[in-house]
């Protein structure tokens, strides 16, 4: 909790505009997205609820755990910026 509220208020975003649970064989996915903050860069959070830290072979909507990664953090440039 402490590593979100640090992205979102580092990006000055003030609301969550989008949140969804679904499941992925026998997991259960929390998915929160964080609106548009400073320069249009926008904060995501996966949570498989009881999951522990390892890297989960999942599909969200159709993307697996590495799809998933890949297009969040392609939408930007090497200096935070959209591309």
């Amino acid at each position: 909790e402490s590593t979100m509220d640090y992205w979102i208020n580092f990006n000055k975003i003030d609301s969550l505009s989008k949140s969804k649970t679904t499941t992925s064989g026998n997991n259960s996915i929390q998915y929160f997205s964080y609106g548009v903050g400073e320069n249009g860069v926008s904060v995501e959070h996966y949570k498989v609820i009881q999951g522990g830290h390892e890297w989960f072979n999942l599909n969200y909507e159709g993307n697996n755990t590495n799809e998933l990664i890949w297009n969040f953090f392609s939408k930007y440039d090497i200096d935070g910026l959209i591309e």
